[in-house]
């Protein structure tokens, strides 16, 4: 725990003022760019605007996330020495940039959520019922941030594998790889045996706000299956630490 609290205070070192100034740059958009594009265009609606910003400015917050990640790994791929001579084994040197940048991420979107109380009729709903969208909306971010992460960093490592090996190809072997992903995707089932465990989350639609009539948004909720989440899961955690064994190996060559 001492090594992953202290591997995560150096992300914070190089990190912070990023997330700080990005925090600071999504405020700005929500609540000040708003006020000056309706004192340019009167006919549009304050409240309207800022909804207008606030999906579009969490999206591009989340792929930021996703591009910070990559530019702290090749940054210490570039002193690799600082890998090659640590103690801490590679899953925990990347496990601790992954949830560094997972924390700034759900930092970053609360404030852009933040935007959701300030859009008048279009949102309506109780505290309670806010609190379990944003609390929804945080399990959703967390989900496809750590799916995505980890398919990033594995494609990161085969790239640099893809270098030793081929050189400048690599970029063909990366594109072949990420054909070879998206297939696979396809083809599998709607339907499988590890659907076992059916829990109905359609319940909680009740619980969430509503929007107004003037917003195309409908959240519809219908099942998740404990056992197909645990196989997600772990195939995740599988690919991780596989591909961290794989990056050792190519740090060695």
């Amino acid at each position: 725990m001492k090594q992953f609290i202290g591997l995560l205070k150096m992300e914070h070192r190089h990190l912070v003022t990023t997330y700080l100034v990005l925090a600071a740059m999504s405020l700005i958009a929500l609540y000040i760019a708003p006020l000056g594009i309706v004192y340019y265009y009167p006919h549009l609606v304050v409240e309207h605007v800022r909804f207008t910003i606030l999906i579009p400015l969490a999206i591009i917050i989340f792929i930021s996330s996703i591009i910070m990640f990559v530019n702290s790994f090749k940054r210490d791929f570039a002193v690799k020495d600082i890998w090659l001579h640590s103690a801490s084994p590679m899953y925990l040197l990347i496990g601790v940039k992954m949830v560094y940048q997972l924390i700034g991420l759900i930092v970053v979107e609360a404030c852009v959520f933040s935007g959701f109380f300030f859009i008048g009729d279009l949102v309506e709903g109780t505290i309670g019922e806010f609190i379990v969208f944003a609390l929804f909306s945080a399990f959703v971010t967390i989900f496809f941030y750590m799916f995505l992460i980890v398919f990033v960093y594995f494609f990161l490592v085969l790239s640099l594998w893809g270098l030793r090996f081929v050189g400048k190809f690599s970029i063909i072997l990366m594109i072949g790889a990420m054909v070879v992903y998206f297939r696979v995707l396809e083809w599998i089932p709607t339907e499988s045996p590890l659907q076992v465990g059916k829990v109905d989350v359609s319940g909680l639609e009740n619980y969430m706000p509503n929007f107004g009539n003037d917003v195309d948004v409908t959240i519809v909720l219908s099942s998740l299956y404990i056992v197909e989440e645990l196989f997600l899961w772990s195939v995740l955690i599988v690919i991780f630490v596989g591909t961290s064994k794989w990056l050792e190996r190519v740090l060695a060559r």
